[in-house]
């Protein structure tokens, strides 16, 4: 019987090879789609609870505004400002809502333009009417001038807006939060 010294991989197992490393690949792509997906909707959601929370807060105990933004680590945040009983404006919290995959984008009721939130822009304010629950425009002099967010952001340099719509999206998955300002119903 003659020996053959056979180094190299046949046909066959290479085929097999390529074919298992093609399962596993498709298989790490589509759970770190998912990945990226369940991130979008755990931010659209937080989104949605936090402006619920503030209409809420703001026809219950006090007016409040609610800021949304991006911060320099790329996160994003919310932050609530609240009246005291001495007329001052105070910073309750700031608050990690989403990571940094999803991408957010706002409408302003009468403008067609979609803006997005990223590094450095200024972020959005929903503000809610005390008597009624309807969404108000927030003004720049809300808040004192030269007030800083988390990441020392001026705030008031935010428009006075309705915001409309904000979209959440990650991929080709898209949530989109819509506020009716006459009424101050949100839904996702």
């Amino acid at each position: 019987m003659i020996k053959k010294d056979n180094r190299g991989f046949s046909l066959v197992e290479l085929v097999i090879c390529m074919a298992i490393m093609a399962i596993v690949l498709g298989m790490l792509v589509g759970s770190l789609n998912y990945i990226g997906n369940s991130q979008a909707r755990a931010l659209a959601n937080a989104v949605k609870t936090s402006v619920g929370q503030c209409r809420i807060q703001t026809m219950g105990k006090y007016e409040s505004y609610l800021y949304i933004y991006r911060g320099a680590d790329k996160k994003y945040y919310k932050e609530v400002w609240r009246k005291s009983k001495a007329d001052d404006w105070v910073h309750e919290n700031v608050e990690v809502i989403g990571k940094q995959k999803p991408v957010v984008k706002y409408k302003i009721k009468g403008d067609t333009s979609e803006y997005t939130l990223d590094v450095g822009t200024p972020g959005f304010m929903v503000t809610f009417d005390r008597s009624n629950g309807k969404e108000i425009s927030t003004s720049a002099n809300v808040l004192p001038a030269g007030t800083q967010d988390a990441d020392s952001n001026v705030i008031d340099s935010v428009k006075p807006v309705k915001v409309s719509e904000i979209t959440v999206s990650y991929g080709g998955t898209e949530y989109k939060i819509t506020i009716v300002p006459e009424t101050g119903k949100i839904s996702l």
